[in-house]
């Protein structure tokens, strides 16, 4: 299928600050195109070009003597837009920016105190066979004195959970069983990646505001998760739901604002979506839904994915035009064209104005 650009065609590139900089396109090879920006060559996605987030492209002059992909690349990478637009936009001193890797440390029991208190801000401890007495305390201790550490306890670790109730940690996962009898008043954020009494994670979690239901979870109980009325923020994916499931217990959360939905078995129907006045954003993966019926009701989002829903069509999709508050959007109903046609007609940006 012709692309919307070719070899040579130039366009801007925001650098986040409400400019942007004009950059060529010198090499494309399957999705992945190589540009020229400032004295900068980066490899990119073609996703910026395809769904117009990098606006216009001007034909350049009909003949070009460019290497291959790769020969003007500073590295092996290929980035996203965003990454791009950061890489470019620091590079010209437009904006410091500061990637936030995610530092994963293994725990043993020859765990030291002096060795807790050296790693980042925000490091991820993470451990299998159960601590002794001794490094489970030291490794508590930490966690009670240092905001923003995050623990993965994995298989029979889980069990240790329960040392951890009286600590802030900054984020919590659990991938192993554990008892269902633990009360966590402070723990905000949580991921359950494996078989979990969801009936019980109202009583055990309380105030949680970001849950994620992982693979390990299997299924996904929306009555149980209905419980947690504090819940900001819901990411299931990879599990099941029971047969003819819905989304109407979701409505009684009043604070509900974030929602994802990916490849959850059983779930063929948004049904009750409509009833979360909050919601604002919404990304729905690879789901076989009987009908997007609800969605043009959802007047608050702001944010909207579909991805993997190929089955529609454009003029399916043509109520997202009228949603009043949207202004980000990323629709993948398959076929390139179909996606950009999507696109052309619409009155969002991509990326999207800053607001005051």
């Amino acid at each position: 299928m012709k692309l919307p650009y070719r070899v040579g065609d130039s366009f801007e590139l925001p650098l986040g600050t409400g400019e942007s900089i004009a950059a060529t396109i010198v090499a494309c090879n399957h999705h992945v195109v190589e540009i020229a920006v400032a004295d900068l060559a980066l490899r990119a996605y073609d996703e910026a070009l395809v769904l117009h987030r990098w606006q216009t492209c001007h034909p350049g002059p009909s003949s070009f003597d460019f290497a291959p992909l790769g020969r003007y690349a500073q590295d092996d990478r290929v980035v996203g837009a965003a990454h791009a637009e950061r890489i470019v936009a620091a590079h010209l001193g437009k904006v410091a920016f500061e990637d936030a890797a995610l530092a994963v440390y293994e725990i043993s029991d020859g765990v030291t105190s002096a060795w807790l208190e050296e790693l980042p801000h925000g490091a991820l401890l993470s451990w299998t066979r159960p601590l002794t007495p001794e490094a489970l305390e030291r490794v508590r201790a930490h966690a009670a004195s240092r905001a923003g550490v995050q623990l993965q306890l994995r298989g029979a670790a889980a069990a240790q959970a329960a040392a951890f109730a009286d600590v802030r940690l900054g984020a919590l996962t659990l991938a192993g069983s554990c008892a269902t009898a633990m009360r966590f008043e402070r723990i905000t954020e949580l991921t359950i990646d494996a078989p979990f009494e969801q009936s019980a994670l109202a009583e055990a979690f309380p105030n949680v505001r970001f849950l994620r239901v992982a693979a390990g979870a299997k299924r996904i109980d929306f009555h149980a998760i209905a419980k947690a009325s504090n819940l900001e923020r819901l990411d299931c994916s990879h599990v099941s739901a029971e047969i003819g499931a819905t989304l109407e217990p979701l409505a009684t959360l009043p604070s509900l604002r974030a929602l994802r939905l990916a490849r959850v078995e059983g779930l063929h129907t948004l049904r009750g979506i409509e009833g979360l006045p909050l919601l604002d954003t919404l990304c729905v993966e690879h789901q076989h839904l009987d009908t997007l019926a609800p969605l043009p009701a959802c007047t608050s989002l702001e944010q909207l994915e579909l991805l993997g829903m190929w089955q529609y069509t454009i003029g399916e999709l043509a109520w997202i035009h009228a949603l009043p508050r949207l202004f980000r959007t990323e629709i993948d109903i398959g076929g390139r064209r179909k996606n950009l046609e999507l696109y052309r007609r619409g009155r969002f940006a991509y990326p999207w104005p800053a607001f005051s």
